[in-house]
């Protein structure tokens, strides 16, 4: 006769009050109290009291429980199935192996669950039949079963049970094949992949031989999502005919490395080569795995491959992102060794590593570099083209000028600012006219680059471009001209600086001043004595300066 049962409306006053009865008894310890309670005529109780009893875990609540596994009531089954998997007893494994028979898949899947924690040959038997069986029933079903029936079998570690398992994710597989994925059919993809990653998983808790061939054969053809799985379970087992299908799912980005890792150190030679591959994201999973196995670099050159993969600097600096990041400065130490690398990286897939390789090249200055450094400056990056000039111009090789000249057009401000910063590090005067033209430079910031290029290089071809400098509408621009032309020491610069004398900003004027004064020609006097009547007196202590400079020179 069915009892009570309070989820369908029942008197929820009455049901709290019995729930926390059974949880006083529990925390009493009152076994014989919820063994009573068992009988009750609140099934929602009797629930209660089968949780309770299974957390106290004492054999001699098996007895009582057992006779629940066949109660109407399929929630107080699952629970007691469960409780008897948690109280461990021999006695239940007889009574589990009935109720995987049970109506409701629940159930079904509780006692697989409680099989698994009590172990023995008869439950691995009966559990292996089970998992057979199950490939009839419908996909839902199906699923309930199997996960439960291969997590036990994997717990329990008998290897009896490899061969059904690896019949069973075979059935699997091809439930996925040839089918075309919709996306009605969503859940049933992402249902049999939970079942695939079930057996894999117990195979690779079982960890036997020969689970390995048909798990390399799964890694190509089971659910996407399961990959990882079945390179874990392979990664544990550890055999080395997994080392290389493993690697080559690693370069697809099938998986992470951690598989790898576990196999421990026969994996390291196969791993060195990938040091140098192009992907980055490759390279950073190889760097991964060497230190995570307690690897050393042989030599510099090997040292300098596994920084630029993202290995750790000896300082310990982690690095950031992928790429060079917190080791530039440690390649820079490696020197000479670090070239060769630093040119591969140079057209690694990720403009960051690019970037970064052609700034530690700059800093250690090697001439081999300047090829490479010039193809960079084609670079799809702006970010790497600006970073390859920048070196070009640390290295100050007269190869370089040319390339620098034409990069001086490039469409992005930042890489047209470092080849003219660059340019006036190597100071070739075959740079002089292009430099010119740059000053008409729509960025200001730019224009004011090209004119310190100019004033390192001295050249008096510059004269004319500095001159209508001076016209700029910008403050800055028209100031850093007054300086190169001073620097130039050219007799054509003396009518437009005193000219600059009427500049509108006074820093102009103040800075003409200044320039007159060192170039000492007598010719600026008159000009220079209206202007030591200029309204600011910055300018007009400049004219004082000035005029004193050329009087003294004039002696």
């Amino acid at each position: 006769m069915r009892g009570i049962d309070h989820r369908k409306g029942g008197n929820k006053m009455e049901f709290d009050k019995l729930r926390r009865k059974a949880l006083k008894m529990e925390k009493k310890g009152d076994l014989n109290g919820l063994i009573k309670a068992l009988g009750h005529k609140d099934d929602y109780y009797r629930k209660c009291a089968a949780e309770a009893l299974g957390r106290l875990g004492d054999v001699r609540a098996v007895e009582s429980l057992i006779p629940l596994l066949k109660d109407w009531f399929g929630a107080l089954r699952r629970v007691t199935a469960l409780a008897l998997g948690e109280i461990g007893d021999a006695k239940a494994v007889e009574p589990l192996i009935q109720t995987l028979q049970d109506k409701d898949s629940d159930v079904r899947q509780a006692a697989a669950q409680a099989l698994g924690r009590i172990e023995g040959e008869r439950g691995v038997y009966t559990l292996i039949q089970t998992l057979q069986k199950s490939k009839t029933d419908l996909w839902w079903e199906r699923a309930k079963i199997r996960r439960e029936v291969a997590k036990s079998l994997g717990i329990i570690g008998n290897k009896r049970a490899v061969e059904p398992l690896i019949q069973a994710l075979q059935e699997e597989i091809a439930c996925l094949c040839g089918g075309i994925y919709d996306w009605e059919m969503e859940q049933y993809y992402n249902t049999v992949a939970s079942i695939q990653r079930a057996l894999v998983e117990a195979l690779g808790a079982i960890g036997d031989a020969k689970t390995v061939e048909p798990l390399i054969q799964a890694l190509q053809n089971v659910h996407s999502n399961v990959r990882q799985e079945v390179a874990e379970a392979l990664g544990k087992i550890g055999d080395a005919r997994a080392l290389e299908p493993l690697i080559q799912a690693l370069k697809k980005g099938w998986i992470s490395a951690s598989p790898l890792v576990r196999m421990g150190k026969q994996v390291i030679e196969s791993i060195l080569p990938l040091l140098r591959n192009e992907d980055s994201r490759i390279r950073r999973n190889a760097a991964y795995v060497l230190e995570e196995l307690g690897w050393s670099p042989r030599d510099d050159k090997e040292k300098a491959y596994f920084l630029i993969a993202g290995g750790r600097a000896s300082s310990q600096i982690a690095i950031g992102k992928s790429g060079l990041g917190g080791p530039l400065r440690e390649l820079t130490k490696l020197g000479e060794p670090a070239i060769d690398p630093l040119i591969q990286a140079l057209q690694d897939n990720s403009s960051y590593t690019r970037s970064e390789a052609a700034k530690a090249l700059g800093a250690i200055k090697d001439k081999r570099a300047i090829n490479p450094l010039i193809q960079s400056l084609q670079d799809e990056e702006a970010s790497v083209r600006g970073a390859a000039a920048e070196a070009l111009g640390k290295i100050k090789d007269a190869r370089a000028v040319d390339h620098l000249i034409h990069a001086l057009q490039d469409e992005i401000g930042m890489v047209r600012k470092e080849a003219a910063k660059a340019i006036g590090i190597i100071g070739d005067a075959r740079a002089v006219n292009a430099l010119s033209q740059t000053l008409q430079d729509k960025d200001n910031f730019i224009r004011l680059v090209a004119l310190e290029a100019l004033r390192k290089i001295g050249n008096p071809h510059a004269v004319e471009a500095l001159i209508q400098a001076l016209q700029n509408e910008r403050k800055p621009v028209r100031r850093k001209a007054v300086e190169v032309l001073k620097a130039i020491k050219d007799t054509r610069v003396l009518n437009p600086l005193i000219q600059a004398l009427q500049d509108k900003s006074y820093v102009v004027r103040q800075e003409a001043a200044k320039a007159l004064g060192e170039i000492g020609n007598t010719q600026a006097i008159d000009m220079l004595v209206k202007a030591s009547k200029d309204e600011k007196p910055e300018v007009r202590e400049a004219v004082k300066w000035a005029l004193k400079m050329i009087k003294g020179k004039k002696r």
